[in-house]
């Protein structure tokens, strides 16, 4: 089925900014995210207690190596930046990135970290404008220079993931899934190329239609009413339509994140697809994204820990999870620990 007649019959997309954008008023810049002797075009300020900053250093000074050593000194690990500054910094991020992965000098676990700051912070952006041409772009880069640094670095996703943080933000977890879909992919002999940027592409925009719904269903501290569920179960087909908006992403990806609320019993939704119907880039994320979910706070429980998690998905494989991606998911993670 094409991307075009798939459309035909299916909810209508509504005014994006529905959602609240999770943007606080100052984004966390770690100062190793800073390449030395580079220009970053954004003010830069350092938080001295609660809602509380002063300005550090002028947009396109030279950032060296006595300035960080002093940053160090001073117990400054993080910088940061206006959110209104966000395109600069994601401008400078990702230009810097794939240099400072392939920098000798820097340790793995630097490296982790500016992949994953730079991953989310382009998330956060994705998030308040999902039909971007230039966004999808963007992303589509940074998950092919993750998939390579992930293929390249046998302990660069347990690294990433232990950078990532106890409680639940809909663009740290799409890095998140997006990292952990790409690593069990490779696992499961997932083909690589194309078809792995596809389903990391996926991974990364699996919630990007959640941007279209009222941010206090999403962010709602209980459970959700019947009618508030049936608001939210829009969420995949809402990104489904974002993305087709923006004819930059494959019809694959584009139907997986319809899909990632499939189950095999046919008991998901949006469409009841059940068994064979599932593809298993869709069984990969839908695997993922059930486990980060699990073992991150949100605001009306706390996060499982790996064991009682997985021991929860293992009640619902066969039903509503794949069994094989299941142990093969169960084996990265012993891995990666």
């Amino acid at each position: 089925m094409s991307v075009v007649s798939s459309l035909d019959g299916a909810i209508s997309l509504p005014a994006p900014g529905q959602a609240s954008p999770e943007r606080p008023p100052f984004i966390p810049l770690p100062v190793e995210s800073l390449r030395l002797d580079s220009l970053i075009h954004c003010q830069l300020y350092l938080r001295t207690g609660k809602d509380r900053y002063i300005k550090y250093r002028e947009p396109g000074t030279p950032f060296d190596e006595a300035s960080r050593n002093r940053l160090r000194e001073n117990g400054h690990s993080f910088l940061y930046v206006k959110s209104e500054e966000a395109r600069n910094l994601n401008d400078y991020l990702e230009a810097n990135l794939r240099s400072a992965l392939l920098d000798p000098s820097l340790p793995d676990e630097k490296k982790a970290k500016i992949l994953y700051t730079t991953a989310v912070h382009l998330a956060r952006e994705m998030m308040l404008d999902p039909t971007s041409a230039d966004g999808i772009r963007r992303c589509r880069r940074t998950v092919e220079t993750a998939a390579e640094h992930l293929l390249n670095q046998p302990k660069a996703m347990g690294q990433i993931m232990n950078l990532s943080s106890a409680d639940y933000y809909t663009y740290t977890h799409s890095v998140n899934v997006m990292t952990y879909a790409i690593s069990l992919g490779v696992k499961m002999g997932y083909p690589q190329g194309d078809p792995l940027l596809e389903l990391g592409q996926s991974a990364l925009f699996h919630d990007i239609g959640k941007s279209y719904i009222d941010w206090q269903i999403t962010n709602k501290s209980g459970p959700l009413t019947p009618a508030e569920f049936e608001v939210m179960k829009q969420h995949p087909d809402f990104g489904f339509r974002a993305l087709a908006a923006t004819e930059e992403i494959p019809e694959y990806a584009m139907m997986t994140v319809r899909h990632h609320h499939e189950k095999l019993n046919g008991k998901g939704y949006p469409h009841g697809l059940a068994g064979s119907q599932i593809d298993l880039g869709v069984r990969i994320i839908t695997m993922v994204d059930y486990y980060d979910a699990l073992t991150t706070r949100r605001v009306y429980r706390g996060a499982y820990r790996s064991y009682p998690a997985l021991q929860h998905m293992k009640e619902r494989v066969g039903g509503e999870l794949d069994e094989k991606v299941f142990r093969a998911f169960v084996q990265l993670l012993g891995e990666s620990a």
